[in-house]
């Protein structure tokens, strides 16, 4: 089996509501996604739309007030067997193991993730030992805390930071901000994850760093065999680095397949809206199309579909009552739209 054929996550009707002094809000609506060995799973769209929620529920990194839906299933499948992480008791040794061990992630903002208290190196050598029994089975090596520093300068030189064995003695706030990045996603790798979640991770970084961060998240993906989703906003981004998308919008899936054909031929009105979005140098004297209006808020999520609100193609009597089922449009694509359903034919 090739390695972008093996099925390494499978989220089904994942749903995630908060509990709030406003009544319940509904964050994540019932969404289903696969991520394979060697690929990467793009998932975009604006704030507000999920994106966070989803892929913290992965690693059961929720609020107290945040619960699952009781048919929510996260299954994990490794050489051991599969495992559903949304069964797991939120304190469970096994889920302590899973984090950071089968499942890394990088944080969009590294100065939120690391402790201001302990050096970069303590805080590398410490993740390393927890996930030394996960580790010594991946790299048949035994790791104590002298080896355990040696893997983490070697994982700092890997990810191309300058001088990894001054850096791994300093404090987060002596690093620059793309220094900060490449340290947050050697954490991340140090345990070599089967699947890595990569929430934003170049947002706040310049173009020059923010392209060889996502050639190095590249390179170390061919290099581990892992798989990635991959969290962002941008458009422009989702091409680069992921063979297939998910477009998410207010909590659910409106729109996934394969990346090339959907930025070719994007079939959700709002899709077509965050390309139509993005700046293009053989049109540059053209002015940006933003989406119109806002994003509701999930506490007046709009009756039917919930993007009937600022969608140009919208149906009354239609749109704004009956939600859209999922389409197929074949080669792996669907889109959840009336425009391609059974009001369409």
């Amino acid at each position: 089996m090739a390695a972008g054929d093996a099925l390494l996550l499978e989220i089904r009707d994942l749903g995630v509501s908060f509990t709030t002094d406003d009544g319940m809000v509904r964050a994540v609506d019932g969404i289903s996604l696969v991520a394979r060995r060697g690929c990467t799973l793009g998932i975009v769209g604006e704030s507000g739309s999920g994106k966070s929620v989803a892929t913290k529920a992965v690693m059961r990194l929720l609020p107290a007030n945040a619960r699952l839906d009781e048919g929510s299933r996260i299954l994990l499948h490794r050489e051991e067997g599969e495992i559903d992480i949304a069964a797991l008791p939120a304190r469970s040794r096994e889920l302590r193991r899973l984090r950071g061990g089968d499942i890394g992630m990088i944080f969009q903002e590294p100065m939120a993730s690391f402790s201001p208290v302990y050096t970069v190196g303590n805080q590398m050598i410490e993740a390393i030992l927890e996930h030394r029994d996960h580790l010594e089975r991946r790299l048949g090596e035994r790791f104590d805390r002298r080896s355990a520093r040696e893997h983490a300068i070697r994982m700092l030189e890997r990810v191309g930071m300058s001088n990894p064995r001054l850096r791994i003695d300093q404090y987060p706030h002596e690093l620059s901000g793309g220094m900060r990045q490449r340290a947050m996603i050697a954490v991340a790798l140090s345990t070599h994850p089967s699947l890595l979640i990569a929430d934003e991770p170049t947002t706040a970084l310049d173009v020059t760093i923010q392209a060889q961060i996502l050639d190095l998240m590249l390179e170390l993906q061919q290099e581990l065999g892992m798989a990635m989703l991959f969290i962002t906003h941008d458009m422009g981004v989702i091409a680069r680095i992921a063979e297939e998308m998910a477009v998410m919008y207010l909590g659910r899936i409106v729109e996934r397949g394969p990346t090339r054909e959907i930025i070719r031929e994007p079939a959700h009105p709002y899709t077509r809206g965050l390309l139509a979005a993005l700046p293009r140098l053989d049109t540059a004297r053209r002015r940006l199309t933003p989406v119109p209006g806002d994003i509701p808020s999930p506490l007046q999520r709009p009756a039917g579909c919930p993007f009937h609100t600022r969608c140009p193609r919208h149906m009354p009597g239609l749109c704004d009552r009956i939600l859209p089922q999922d389409t197929d449009l074949g080669s792996g694509r669907s889109v959840a739209c009336h425009l391609f359903g059974e009001a369409a034919s």
